[in-house]
């Protein structure tokens, strides 16, 4: 059974960030465990099970259709890494409902 991550708030200054990014689907500011530093994540879309299922469904409503859920980003999966260690710092998978 995995661990699901409380995400941790940092202080510095008058701002607080955020150690993990999990359940945000842009680009945003966190502190690195690793690095220790406040970093501007790097976003990457990914195709998931989700995306998988939606373009097996739309091959069978239409043919050509089953290719939309490939090309559009908000039927992917986004994973957000650290700029500089490339650690993972968040993940949202796609969900259609």
């Amino acid at each position: 059974m995995a661990e699901e991550s409380v995400p941790l708030t940092i202080s510095q200054g008058q701002k607080n960030y955020k150690t993990s990014l999990n359940n945000e689907r842009e680009s945003s500011q966190f502190f690195c465990n690793k690095c220790q530093k406040v970093q501007e994540s790097n976003v990457d879309h990914k195709i998931g099970t989700w995306t998988l299922i939606c373009c097996g469904i739309w091959c069978i409503l239409t043919f050509i259709g089953g290719l939309i859920p490939l090309c559009c980003k908000p039927c992917k999966d986004v994973v957000q890494y650290c700029p500089e260690c490339n650690q993972k710092v968040g993940e949202v998978p796609f969900s259609p409902c």
